[in-house]
């Protein structure tokens, strides 16, 4: 089946029938803003935030539809890009109530490592998951390297985590989208983002700079208040992932919209 994307003028329409068509051929495409529709993430589509509840299954049960609506009201009223990475038993249900991007974190499976991987890319696309996380320190690098190069051919918004200066340096040849940045005697810990000495995170935004000037850089450190996001912003990061357990869930909302404002400014 073939439609000219020309006749299809709502992004969600579109969305819903290729849900509904998932083998549909889609050419002509004119408005390079579309990929986003059709789970083709970019680099300029990048999320400012993801929301990481990998490891708070709990949480998400009591609390994660409301954090999903109120994550979905945020990103229409401030025009930004907030993702969230759900536990995996979750990812089917919320990709299809909600209309915000999903990601998944990939887990290293030694075992017939690459067959396994195709088969949760090929997974995961079912889905219409918009981006992978690698966050997992067992993966060889060699291994790393394949799944990223082929999560990008997949179309799949890369990011993967980095402990220190020189494996940032390697990640970026890599060509991921974005490389996280995480100190573990550092996050979470409670210490906020503009209190951590600022050449921590410099160091690797030079690097990263220098290796691969087109992968982005994020932050998983704590961030309380919008100091924390222009302390960020100022030393050049362009993301954040943020552990939900470091998120306030007394109001959400009202938290959330004072990280998003100095984005906007």
């Amino acid at each position: 089946m073939v439609i000219n994307y020309k006749i299809v003028h709502d992004q969600k329409n579109l969305k819903q029938l290729l849900r509904i068509f998932p083998m549909i051929r889609i050419y002509e495409i004119i408005n390079p803003t579309t990929f986003g529709a059709l789970g083709m993430m970019t680099q300029e589509d990048k999320p400012s935030f993801i929301l990481d509840f990998t490891n708070y299954q709990g949480i998400f049960e009591e609390q994660g539809n409301q954090l999903a609506k109120i994550v979905e009201k945020i990103s229409g009223e401030f025009g930004v890009i907030i993702g969230m990475c759900p536990p995996f038993p979750f990812l089917a249900k919320f990709q299809n109530d909600f209309d915000i991007p999903f990601f998944s974190q990939f887990h290293y499976h030694s075992g017939n490592q690459q067959s396994y991987f195709q088969n949760s890319i090929a997974f995961l696309k079912s889905l219409d998951i918009k981006g992978l996380i690698f966050n997992d320190d067992s993966i060889p690098m060699r291994d790393l390297e394949k799944n990223v190069r082929d999560s990008r051919t997949n179309r799949l918004y890369t990011l993967v985590y980095s402990q220190n200066v020189a494996i940032s340096a390697a990640l970026s040849k890599f060509d991921p989208n974005a490389i996280v940045i995480s100190l573990p005697d550092m996050s979470p810990t409670g210490t906020p983002l503009s209190k951590i000495p600022p050449e921590m995170i410099e160091n690797h935004v030079k690097r990263i700079r220098i290796e691969n000037s087109k992968v982005s850089v994020f932050s998983s450190f704590e961030v309380h208040e919008k100091v924390d996001i222009e302390r960020a912003l100022e030393l050049q990061v362009d993301g954040f992932v943020l552990d939900i357990s470091s998120v306030s869930l007394k109001d959400p909302y009202e938290f959330l919209v004072n990280l998003v404002k100095p984005l906007k400014n």
